[in-house]
């Protein structure tokens, strides 16, 4: 069973609340994870992560704005770069609360590609290790014309228009409680607004230019 968390909420970078939790280590701690979740999703989905880490790590997870309990509209964003700014508010949040600890971090989806994207413009960041699970650098599958049109086009006009976020509830895990408990999840949101959707893909373009600044 997973340590019940503090719940809590810390300013983003404008400052939207978001929500957190923080699991301190159940035995002797050894480190400090951070949880950055992916697209559609929030802390909740990743309790199976935080119980198989929380016996000797403490773990702290956040849903980015837009997700789950944090505030701001639902699956949008103004700029990608947003995300990144509300991660480099939360490491520094974790860095002074665990003053002295070895400190890991993992990022999940988009949660990976806001990571990568953090690590880029924070060089100089120390962390005992990264970990990116399918980071986002590349979508699996093809948008189709009409969206990709949608997303890079209307989101000037109607940036919050809904669109199908298109990804397969197949491909959240092998076991089947898992993406069972996905699909009837009220707080996952399986739709994303155009300019979310638009600066997904503008950001992949660019986001291997950081890649040699990540040491």
């Amino acid at each position: 069973m997973t340590t019940t968390p503090s719940l809590n909420y810390y300013p983003g970078f404008d400052p939207t609340p978001l929500y957190y939790e923080a699991f301190p280590a159940k035995k002797q701690q050894k480190g400090v994870l951070i949880i950055v979740h992916g697209l559609g999703e929030y802390t909740d989905r990743y309790s199976h992560v935080v119980d198989y880490f929380n016996t000797h790590y403490s773990v702290y997870i956040y849903d980015q704005r837009g997700y789950g309990r944090s505030e701001g509209t639902r699956a949008h964003v103004d700029r990608f770069n947003d995300y990144v700014e509300d991660l480099k508010l939360f490491v520094q949040m974790v860095k002074k609360r665990e003053s002295g600890q070895k400190i890991f971090i993992l990022g999940h989806s988009m949660g990976g590609q806001v990571l990568l994207n953090y690590l880029g413009q924070n060089p100089r960041v120390n962390f005992a290790g990264v970990i990116t699970s399918s980071p986002n650098i590349k979508l699996a599958f093809e948008v189709g014309p009409i969206k990709k049109f949608l997303a890079l086009k209307l989101s000037k006009y109607m940036p919050k228009l809904r669109l199908p976020s298109d990804v397969d509830p197949k491909w959240v895990s092998h076991d089947p409680k898992i993406v069972k408990g996905y699909l009837s999840d009220p707080l996952v949101i399986r739709s994303v607004t155009v300019n979310l959707g638009k600066e997904v893909l503008l950001n992949q373009e660019s986001i291997l230019e950081n890649a040699a600044k990540i040491k």
